[in-house]
C-alpha cells in the first residue's frame, strides 16, 4: 500500500508541475498576445492586418477596424477584400498573392479615397516555412506626397521663371541691335518661341481701324494647315479692329489679357463666313490660352503682341508684357534710327548736289579765267600795236 501512496504521491507532483507549466505557457501566450495586440493598437495612424491566402482577416489593430467603421470583432473574420472598392480589391489581391507565391516582402505606393499609402506587405511562415499569412502594414503618406508635390511645382516653378528671364534678357539684347520694324517683330518672336509658346504681331494700320498681321512664328506645317482651312494666307492679311471686341478693350485698357478661349479672338481674325471655324482652327494651331499685350509707342498703340500656347499663368502674362514693352522701346527706337538714317540719306544727297553744283560753277569761273586771260593778252597785244 505504501508501494502505491508512493507511485501516486509521485504522479500527483507530475502532473502538479505539467499545470504549472501549461497555466506558466498559457499566461506567456496570453502576455504575448497582449503584447502583440498592445503594438498593433499603437500604430493608431497606419492600417496593419493580418491575412491568410483567402483575404480572411485573423487580426488587424483595433484603429484599422474603426477606419473601417467596425469593431475589431465585427472585422476580425471578415474578408480584406469586402472592405475595398473592386477595383482596388482586385490589385491588393494580386499583391497577396505575389507575396504567397514568391515569399518575398514587398512595399508600394497608390492611392485610395483621397489618400496616398505605402504599403508594406510581409509573409509569415509556419512551422515548416511555408507562406500561409501576409501581414500588411500601410501608412499614410498623404503629408509627405503634398509636400513632395509643393517641392516639385516649386521646383518647376523656379526652372520656369528661369527660363523666362533668360529669354528675356536674351531677347533685351538681340532687340538693341534691330534697326528695322521686321528686326524687332522677329526678334521678339524668337525669343517667344524659345520659351515653346507660338507668337503673333498684329500691326494698326495708318488710319487705325485695321490690324495687319506683321509677324507669325507658328511653324509652317501649322500656318499651312490654318491658311487651308479658312482659305487665307497670313502674309499682310489684314482685318477690322471691332469696336466692341475683345482686341479693342485691350487697346483701350493699355494692359495684358489672358484668356481660356482664344476661339473667341480668334474669331474677331476672320470673316463671318469663316467664324464657325474659330474652334477648330484654335484646335489645329494648339491655341488652349491666349495672352494679349498692347504695344504702345510714343503713348499712341501701335499694334498687339499675341501669344498661344497652353500652361499659360501669371509668369508668363508677365513675361509677354515685358516682351510688349522691349518691342515698344525697340520700334521707338528703330523709327529713330530709320529717321535719322532718311535725315543723313538726305543730307547726303544735299552735299553731293551741292558738291556737285560747285564742281560746276568752279569749272565755268577756271573758264572765265582763261577767257578773262586770253582777252586781256590780246589786249596788251594791240596796245603795243599801236604804239609802235
Amino acid at each position: 500500500a505504501s508501494g502505491f501512496v508512493q507511485s501516486l504521491a509521485a504522479a500527483n507532483q507530475e502532473l502538479r508541475q505539467d499545470l504549472e507549466e501549461h497555466w506558466q505557457v498559457g499566461e506567456e501566450l496570453q502576455q504575448s498576445e497582449e503584447t502583440v495586440r498592445s503594438l498593433l493598437n499603437a500604430t493608431t495612424g497606419d492600417v496593419v492586418v493580418l491575412v491568410d491566402g483567402d483575404g480572411t482577416i485573423l487580426d488587424a489593430s483595433e484603429s484599422t477596424a474603426g477606419r473601417f467603421g467596425k469593431s475589431i470583432d465585427e472585422f476580425v473574420g471578415s474578408s480584406a477584400w469586402d472592405q475595398l472598392p473592386p477595383e482596388t480589391a482586385q490589385r491588393r489581391m494580386a499583391r497577396v498573392d505575389e507575396v504567397l507565391r514568391t515569399g518575398k516582402p514587398i512595399r508600394f505606393e497608390d492611392y485610395r479615397a483621397g489618400i496616398w499609402f505605402d504599403n508594406i506587405l510581409y509573409p509569415v511562415r509556419d512551422a515548416r516555412g511555408e507562406v500561409v499569412r501576409v501581414a500588411i502594414l500601410a501608412r499614410d503618406i498623404t503629408e509627405r506626397k503634398c509636400m513632395e508635390e509643393d517641392l516639385r511645382r516649386s521646383l518647376e516653378d523656379a526652372a520656369r521663371n528661369q527660363r523666362l528671364l533668360l529669354a528675356l534678357s536674351q531677347a533685351s539684347q538681340a532687340v538693341q541691335q534691330a534697326r528695322t520694324v521686321d528686326d524687332v517683330y522677329r526678334t521678339i518672336g524668337d525669343g517667344i518661341s524659345r520659351l515653346g509658346y507660338d507668337a503673333l504681331v498684329f500691326a494698326l494700320t495708318e488710319d487705325g481701324g485695321y490690324f495687319r498681321v506683321a509677324h507669325v512664328t507658328y511653324e509652317s506645317e501649322r500656318r499651312r494647315a490654318g491658311e487651308e482651312l479658312i482659305g487665307i494666307p497670313l502674309d499682310d492679311y489684314r482685318f477690322p479692329l471691332l469696336p466692341e471686341g475683345g482686341f479693342q478693350q485691350v487697346l483701350l485698357a493699355q494692359g495684358v489679357s489672358i484668356s481660356d478661349r482664344p476661339s473667341d479672338l480668334i474669331a474677331e481674325t476672320l470673316p463671318k463666313s469663316s467664324r464657325p471655324l474659330a474652334d477648330e482652327l484654335a484646335a489645329l494651331i494648339g491655341a488652349e490660352q491666349v495672352i494679349c499685350a498692347p504695344i504702345i509707342v510714343d503713348d499712341k498703340p501701335f499694334g498687339l503682341l499675341v501669344v498661344t500656347g497652353s500652361g499659360l499663368g501669371e509668369d508668363e502674362t508677365q513675361a509677354v508684357a515685358a516682351f510688349a514693352n522691349q518691342a515698344a522701346i525697340a520700334l521707338a527706337n528703330a523709327r529713330l534710327y530709320q529717321q535719322a538714317r532718311s535725315w543723313a540719306t538726305r543730307l547726303e544727297r544735299r552735299v553731293d548736289e551741292r558738291t556737285r553744283a560747285l564742281s560746276a560753277a568752279k569749272g565755268e569761273l577756271e573758264l572765265e579765267v582763261v577767257e578773262r586771260s586770253r582777252v586781256e593778252e590780246a589786249l596788251r597785244r594791240n596796245q603795243r600795236l599801236l604804239l609802235a
